[in-house]
């Protein structure tokens, strides 16, 4: 297990400020945020690299290695930059890092095959690094990494930069290491990469660690309009609470709900895009039902995307393959059911 304890550390005009982690033994857990906001400097001091300008503790496995440098930490740090070294060919960079575990020649030529065909690098061994593309880089990186045999590995960015299909192909390889057991803490900017590898996830904003959950948890019950807009939540609205069970929003529409809200409150709520039904006939039964007209429909990461005028602009995530939204709808007229599930209030902190 790996677990950071009230690790604070400041670099000029930035801090990282009180992070509690604690990463199960076999887990796959990801950091994730904008740019800037903390997460790389926040693996390179789970790796030791700022030791000396940070406090707080760093225990694996239950020892302390807040002081010990990274070679002495069994941790494998896969920084985003290229850290091949450019005079050396495949080969060689991977039996680099085998002999300083090994001296065996014939170990370091076993250890050498099993990693070039665990990570697809046997046509690749005598090229010179210079000439690989992002995607094969990486997957030399992870090789030469594994073979320090560290107890986890962290990876900065390890997916930025590379085509879509050397993407899906690095994925493949961090799920398979993922299923043998590894424990992998991976840093990203990008949501639905995070949502796509990770056990748990968590999101960083400004230093500071803001909420810890599933992939699904995060999406479904954000903490905060920042987490919520983070994992592309778009349907963010004011609304005036009435006698507990009628949300008055942005004086257009109103919904009713069963909520212990105080009367006359003014209250943030996000309408889960995934959740809102729409259809050409209007629904026979049920309340929160509204008639709108269709604005746009566009592709998403989730599906299709509908934004739909219902008094308010709303945006509705459709399955690509039940529905027949199209551009061809555009201006169509439909009726939209906003069911209580999909609502749901929201701190707003950012």
């Amino acid at each position: 297990m790996l677990e950071v304890n009230n690790l604070s550390l400041r670099l000029g005009d930035f801090a990282l400020r009180d992070i509690n982690i604690k990463v199960d033994n076999g887990e796959y857990f990801v950091l994730a945020g904008p740019s800037g906001s903390g997460k790389s400097i926040l693996l390179e001091a789970i790796a030791g690299i700022y030791r000396n300008q940070s406090s707080g503790t760093v225990f694996l496995d239950s020892i302390d290695i807040s002081n010990k440098p990274l070679r002495q930490r069994s941790i494998g740090l896969v920084f985003q930059d290229n850290t091949l070294f450019p005079h050396l060919t495949v080969r060689r960079n991977i039996e680099f890092a085998l002999r300083l575990k090994n001296s065996n020649d014939q170990d370091v030529k076993t250890k050498l095959r099993a990693l070039s065909d665990q990570f697809l690098l046997v046509d690749l061994l005598q090229r010179n690094v210079t000439t690989l593309s992002g995607g094969e880089i990486q997957r030399v990186l992870l090789a030469r990494t594994l073979a320090s045999e560290p107890k986890i590995i962290l990876l900065d960015e390890p997916l930025t930069g590379i085509d879509s299909l050397q993407k899906d192909l690095l994925k493949r390889h961090l799920r398979a290491l993922h299923r043998s057991g590894l424990t992998i803490v991976h840093v990203t900017h990008d949501f639905e990469e995070a949502y796509s590898l990770a056990d748990r996830m968590a999101v960083m904003h400004q230093g500071r660690l803001l909420h810890t959950a599933t992939p699904e948890a995060m999406l479904s019950h954000p903490a905060d309009k920042f987490i919520a807009r983070f994992c592309g939540h778009k349907n963010f609205f004011q609304a005036q609470a009435f006698d507990g069970e009628l949300l008055w929003i942005e004086d257009k529409i109103k919904l009713q709900l069963k909520n212990d809200l105080i009367s006359r409150s003014l209250v943030s709520i996000l309408i889960d895009a995934r959740k809102i039904n729409y259809s050409d006939v209007r629904p026979s039964a049920g309340s929160n039902i509204f008639e709108g007209r269709i604005l746009d429909v566009f592709r998403s990461p989730l599906g299709k995307e509908v934004l739909i005028d219902v008094g308010i602009q709303i945006s509705v995530i459709v399955d690509d393959n039940l529905s027949d939204a199209s551009s061809r709808q555009i201006d169509k007229r439909i009726w939209v059911e906003i069911p209580q599930e999909a609502v749901r209030l929201i701190r707003v902190n950012s």
